[in-house]
């Protein structure tokens, strides 16, 4: 998959705020993906798996990375 053909995908980062999802997060970024939706832990916690199904199923998301 190159990175053009991720331009107008949705992608939820996981992880957005430690080392490698802050850092996947800002190189999608530079490559001008603007649809790079990171989730706060206060909003969205990933022990609850049930929450994250719907999560990403109510969000309809193009791809998902777990960085956390």
């Amino acid at each position: 998959m190159n990175l053009n053909s991720l331009l107008n995908k949705k992608i939820y980062v996981a992880g957005h705020k430690g080392m490698v999802g802050r850092s996947l997060c800002k190189t999608l970024k530079d490559y001008g993906i603007k649809k790079v939706l990171p989730e706060s832990r206060s909003h969205l916690d990933l022990l609850g798996s049930n929450k994250v199904q719907k999560f990403i199923q109510s969000n309809k998301h193009d791809m998902v990375v777990n960085c956390a």
